[in-house]
């Protein structure tokens, strides 16, 4: 762990704090336009990311060139129209916890302790600035995907790219080779999990939205650590789907996204 000036560590605190709070209000500005029957394209989402006010309450108001058509449009048909990236949580009848509903305060404390330690273990580096920018990159995603159901191409793909770039570029993190080998395996296995899963029960059990995560995941862990990211994640799923209907052996479907991106924070945290 590098000595760090500890001027850097409370900008890296305030800086994470911001980041957080940005994240909540674009996963639920995001959320409200989809709910209010905005596509769910890149517009929409780069939109929200430059409009969203972490204060901003009450009735979303949809831009007018997100606006539906004449003959309207239902207020979940965007996750149909989004099948390739949509999990199949609202068909389910899934709901979230009371106390998870608010979670401005829970993004704030998450990138803010993420970014103080990042900088921490790191110092004031460039591996130190994608790592946080990665945290931010996984929070939104979690966030968005646990309002939605949806994991947007416009964040999964930038994860990914970015997550290639720096095993090219940097040599603190995994090296090319297995981060390429790390978003393939990634894709893969959520894949063949996934096309087995329906041809045994007839049903989407994963979105594709969840296999690019995972390969974004497998870019920035690398194939040596993307197994543990997996496990975390499919452990903590099963755990909370539990606990939330207090059975074991719980039933219908909810978010795996905001799992993956947990697990994997988890892992470039500790690693």
């Amino acid at each position: 762990m590098d000595n760090v000036h500890p001027l850097a560590v409370l900008l890296a605190l305030i800086v994470g704090g911001l980041l957080g709070i940005w994240a909540s209000a674009l996963a639920r500005r995001y959320g409200e336009w989809l709910e209010a029957g905005a596509e769910p394209d890149m517009a929409c989402l780069l939109r929200a990311l430059a409009l969203c006010k972490p204060a901003s309450v009450g009735s979303p108001r949809v831009p007018d060139a997100m606006a539906p058509d004449a003959q309207g449009m239902a207020a979940f048909s965007v996750h149909a129209q989004a099948g390739q990236n949509a999990s199949p949580v609202f068909a389910s009848g899934f709901s979230r916890p009371a106390w998870l509903r608010t979670d401005t305060g829970i993004a704030l404390l998450l990138l803010a302790a993420s970014t103080v330690w990042f900088c921490m273990r790191h110092g004031v580096s460039a591996y130190f600035v994608a790592l946080s920018a990665a945290s931010f990159l996984l929070l939104c995603l979690a966030l968005i995907d646990w309002r939605t159901g949806l994991l947007p191409d416009a964040l999964d793909l930038p994860l990914l790219v970015l997550g290639l770039l720096i095993a090219w570029w940097l040599p603190d993190g995994p090296s090319l080779p297995s981060a390429a080998a790390g978003a393939a395996f990634g894709f893969g296995v959520l894949w063949l999990i996934a096309r087995v899963f329906y041809l045994v029960r007839g049903i989407e059990g994963m979105g594709r939205g969840d296999f690019k995560l995972a390969a974004a995941l497998g870019a920035w862990c690398g194939i040596q650590d993307l197994p543990t990211v997996l496990l975390i994640a499919s452990f903590a799923g099963v755990v909370f789907g539990m606990a939330q209907q207090r059975s074991l052996r719980p039933a219908g479907a909810y978010p795996f996204g905001p799992f993956l991106a947990g697990a994997g924070l988890a892992v470039l945290l500790l690693t």
